[in-house]
């Protein structure tokens, strides 16, 4: 045994040894499984604390205490493996990948993690966790931290790994402990530096190096003794109930007509009517059963919190985010009142059918009672934010309305709170108090929601989204309570899957909004709501033959973007320097979820462009035919750029549907950035339309289509390739765009022993040397007519 009690940070650690690798004999990562959430996210926050410290502070190093093992030498290469430390080696191994990303320094994280082809830290218990992690070292995202929204699922979906890999627990346990370290250290700045500093370590460990020594199962199962785990609900029933007795003194609710204190009556329920809710389906043992008790009570907790207490935020991501105890229910205050009076009217109102879950709503467009229910009593952590306010509205309805829940209003309720939860960008559990203070000021007037709405005054004060959204909400309470005939209407267009509640833009463009804002909607008479209604329709027929529940209808033709396109620049900012033909995810800045609501002028001004374009479209015409003949009907005006991509379908299958205009050039790109492969518009447009139309007619006589050529980086421009053939000989010119003027050319050695080609070139400008390249320089429209006549010439030449 040497060096007893030395302190190590990583770097160090792997500077004394050439590798890391976790023996057979030890079990699967686990901080990044669901049961050791609290574990996780409090070994996380440590981690965080010590990070964002000073070099210099008294309190650092952090110290991990022991990590020791074996080490093994081989071809003068020793390779340590961790007997106890595992999981805590692990996590930082993580940790050191994540910030080396977001830091920009995967270089030296290369450099100290990687050997080849392999990492330095694998595993043995599963060749899959070995495999993984090699892969792992060699992967850099492209995208920033703040443009991935789940780092689990943007790993799954590279094309390095293996769908089999989901079998593997050590690998999810990673995905999971990724997210948890994606979720925290997103917006961290210059960690990695604290990480691997040896001057000033912030994470450290004493290392004891056990040499010689065996492994053995017996000693390991010794050192690493579990106690299993116990379902703690039978006492948290116990001690709840005893709760309620003090809670509810004096207070008491009937079961078949008889009386009975508060705590007595939730201890009955929960031994009969509620307990025979949960035993049904799969849940037919008790431990089961016992777990879906509490997963409510859970949620429970975290609905009736305050959303102005100043311990809301905290209390919410522990109830999100961990599986806390009684204890952690009883010290927090969470099993209070208000929880309580919220528990019992929501198990009465479940337990209340003859068979299983009574069902209330008339169905389940705004909120699916029965879907909700399994998954909140199967997990409650797997709902998401909004799916939690919107069981938060269901809830407190209940409670506010017990025993007599009027169906049609409660729908009504749902539909206002879902339309608003949806679209005012509540997406995080730190926001979840907005949206629950938002629910509690609407609550005392759930039963007549669309009354209140109607006049409701906007603030000034509101983020412009939410400000749109309660002006929408208004809108459309006011043409509901004001003639039956735009119910069906509004909610067929609230529920398409991907307006999902957000239909500014059909009142908009059927003069709906115009009309509201020049007469009062109680002062329309019938004939004025009728017309409306069929405007309203109009649009509606279009934007449903456009987008269906996940955005844009792909086709292969693209007529939408490109009639679109036709009509106007509808591109929208997407990234600092980019532009975005727009594509259908909703959470990305160029999206058409983007267009259709129109928050910022820019894209009040883009939307505008849609609105042209459907004024141009006939309900009664197929809609095809009708953006065919926009698109070949053109626009003069249009700039050279959008004339060529209208005409090219393939540039909206391009990539990310994203352009850069930059210094006089345009791009299409693959990514986000030039450091990965783009294409020039221009050049690919005329290569994928005119150039393919000229061959096809034999207009380029000895010359034959090669490739376009995509490049990286912006060490050369994109461009395709002619072949010229003679006999044996093959020759290469290619075309690209340089300072906005088309050049074409070839290798100097190729010309120089095929000067008839050279001849030909000079014949349609001066040739000029351009590194080991000589060529012309052309003006951009007179390309097609240039290579007409090169193609004769050559043809001439070689005759």
């Amino acid at each position: 045994m040497s060096d007893i009690g030395s302190q190590f940070n990583y770097k160090q650690l792997l500077e004394r040894h050439n590798s890391i690798r976790i023996p057979m004999i030890q079990r699967d990562y686990a901080q990044g499984r669901p049961s050791v959430a609290q574990v996780r996210e409090d070994f996380l926050a440590a981690i965080e604390d010590a990070l964002n410290k000073p070099p210099g502070d008294p309190s650092l190093p952090m110290n991990l205490d022991f990590i020791y093992g074996s080490v093994a030498n081989e071809d003068e290469l020793s390779q340590f493996s961790p007997l106890d430390g595992q999981q805590r080696l692990t996590t930082l191994y993580l940790l050191h990948w994540y910030l080396a990303w977001s830091d920009d320094r995967f270089d030296d994280f290369e450099d100290l993690f990687r050997d080849g082809d392999h990492s330095r830290f694998s595993y043995s218990v599963r060749q899959s966790s070995n495999e993984f992690f090699d892969a792992l070292v060699q992967c850099q995202p492209e995208d920033r931290p703040d443009e991935v929204a789940q780092l689990s699922h943007w790993i799954a979906n590279q094309s390095w790994y293996f769908r089999s890999w989901r079998l593997d627990p050590t690998i999810q346990s990673v995905l999971s402990m990724l997210d948890a370290i994606h979720t925290r250290f997103a917006a961290s700045e210059e960690l990695f530096e604290r990480l691997v500093s040896e001057d000033h370590p912030a994470i450290t460990f004493q290392l004891l190096d056990l040499e010689n020594f065996e492994l053995t199962d017996d000693l390991y199962i010794k050192m690493n003794a579990r106690g299993k785990s116990l379902s703690p609900f039978e006492t948290f029933k116990a001690r709840y109930e005893q709760d309620l007795s003090k809670q509810f003194a004096g207070e008491s609710r009937a079961i078949g007509g008889h009386e009975f204190p508060v705590n007595e009556f939730v201890a009955r329920r929960m031994d009969t009517a509620w307990l025979d809710l949960f035993w049904s389906g799969n849940r037919r043992s008790a431990e089961i059963v016992d777990e879906s008790f509490f997963n409510v009570f859970r949620l429970v907790a975290l609905i009736t919190r305050d959303p102005d207490a100043a311990s809301c935020t905290k209390d919410v991501l522990i109830l999100t985010r961990t599986q806390p105890t009684y204890a952690t229910f009883h010290d927090s205050n969470w099993l209070d009142e208000t929880f309580t009076r919220t528990l019992i009217p929501l198990l009465e109102c479940w337990s209340s059918g003859d068979k299983g879950l009574h069902i209330v709503l008339p169905n389940k467009d705004y909120f699916d009672e029965r879907a909700i229910f399994e998954r909140l009593t199967r997990n409650s952590t797997s709902l998401d934010v909004s799916e939690i306010l919107l069981f938060m509205a269901y809830a407190f309805f209940i409670r506010e309305h017990e025993p007599a829940l009027d169906a049609d209003k409660f729908q009504q309720w749902m539909r206002v709170i879902y339309n608003l939860i949806i679209n005012v960008n509540i997406e995080r559990a730190e926001r979840l108090p907005i949206g629950m203070n938002l629910i509690q000021r609407l609550l005392p007037h759930s039963g007549s929601i669309l009354e209140y709405v109607q006049s409701w005054e906007v603030p000034d004060e509101l983020p412009m989204n939410v400000k749109l959204q309660l002006k929408e909400e208004i809108l459309k309470a006011g043409l509901l309570l004001s003639h039956d005939g735009w119910r069906p209407l509004i909610e067929r267009a609230e529920l398409h899957g991907y307006f999902d509640g957000q239909i500014d833009f059909a009142l908009n463009f059927s003069g709906v909004v115009d009309q509201a804002n020049a007469s009062s909607i109680d002062d329309w008479d019938a004939p004025t709501h009728v017309k409306l209604q069929a405007e309203f329709e109009s649009s509606l027929l279009k934007a449903e033959a456009m987008f269906d529940a996940e955005g844009l209808i792909a086709s292969q033709d693209h007529l939408w973007e490109r009639a679109l396109l036709t009509v106007g620049d509808y591109t929208l900012e997407s990234g600092n320097r980019n532009r975005s033909l727009l594509v259908n995810a909703t959470t990305v800045q160029g999206s058409w979820k983007r267009l259709l609501r129109a928050f910022s002028p820019p894209e009040r001004i883009a939307r505008v462009k849609l609105r042209d374009l459907w004024a141009k479209l006939d309900d009664h015409r197929p809609f095809p035919d009708q953006l065919l003949e926009i698109i070949k009907a053109g626009d003069e005006t249009m700039p050279a750029w959008r004339a060529a991509v209208v005409k090219t379908p393939q540039a909206f299958s391009y990539g990310k549907n994203l352009m850069r205009f930059e210094n006089g050039y345009i791009y299409l790109l693959k990514k986000m950035r030039m450091s990965a492969a783009h294409a020039e518009v221009h050049s690919f447009c005329f290569f994928n339309n005119e150039l393919r139309a000229m061959a096809a007619k034999g207009s380029l006589g000895p010359l034959t289509i090669g490739e376009y050529a995509d490049v990286n980086g912006i060490e050369r421009e994109p461009y395709f390739d002619l072949i010229y053939r003679e006999g044996k000989k093959q020759m290469r010119i290619e075309v690209d765009v340089f300072e906005q003027k088309y050049r074409i050319g070839a290798l100097t050695s190729k010309l120089a022993s095929m000067t008839h080609v050279r001849d030909c070139l000079e014949k349609h400008g001066d040739l000029v040397t351009v590194d080991d390249y000589q060529c012309i320089s052309i003006e951009i429209d007179k390309l097609k007519k240039t290579l007409v006549r090169l193609a004769k010439d050559l043809g001439e030449a070689g005759a």
